[in-house]
């Protein structure tokens, strides 16, 4: 158990005081692990509260396990603001099935990618999940719409997805 000033100290060292949290963010779960922080980095590490669509971006969640659990499934899911999921991703898609953790355990979870999706505000969910001995998704904690990033861009685009397009023209006549 944490004392109160351990608490304090690692809430003042937390990723996610740096961002643009979301108040009325989402959050729900047994808490067999939990999600404890999380935050998005430039390819230098750098803190991100504006993401350029064309730049590569580092998202990231700490969980803690609370209790053992077998290749858990961490999580990253973007969405717009009229809540529908424009893309997302988890280990179990990556192919990345990270073996077993024990209560105690603390991971870092980091998902290196582009976001090529229309410039604009955005909220970011974070979540650690597993398949359970019923052969079912149990969800151990989610945190839906967490941190809001507004994404930029030096393109235009039409839709939500911008296209990494490389357009010629030529003159024949």
């Amino acid at each position: 158990m944490q004392t109160k000033k351990e608490n304090e100290i690692e809430d003042k060292n937390s990723w996610k005081n740096n961002f643009n949290q979301n108040p009325n963010l989402i959050e729900y779960g047994n808490k067999d692990a939990e999600v404890i922080d999380y935050g998005i980095f430039d390819e230098e590490g750098n803190y991100l509260n504006a993401v350029d669509n064309s730049k590569t971006i580092c998202l990231k969640s700490k969980i803690k396990f609370n209790k053992e659990v077998d290749n858990p499934i961490f999580t990253m899911t973007i969405k717009n603001f009229n809540g529908i999921e424009i893309a997302g991703t988890n280990s179990m898609i990556e192919k990345i099935y990270p073996g077993k953790f024990t209560k105690g355990d603390i991971v870092i979870a980091e998902f290196k990618q582009k976001l090529p999706i229309a410039p604009g505000p955005y909220t970011l969910s974070f979540s650690c999940t597993h398949i359970n001995a019923k052969g079912e998704l149990e969800v151990l904690n989610r945190k839906y719409e967490a941190l809001l990033v507004e994404v930029i861009s030096s393109k235009d685009c039409v839709g939500i997805v911008k296209l990494d397009t490389k357009m010629n023209i030529e003159r024949v006549k």
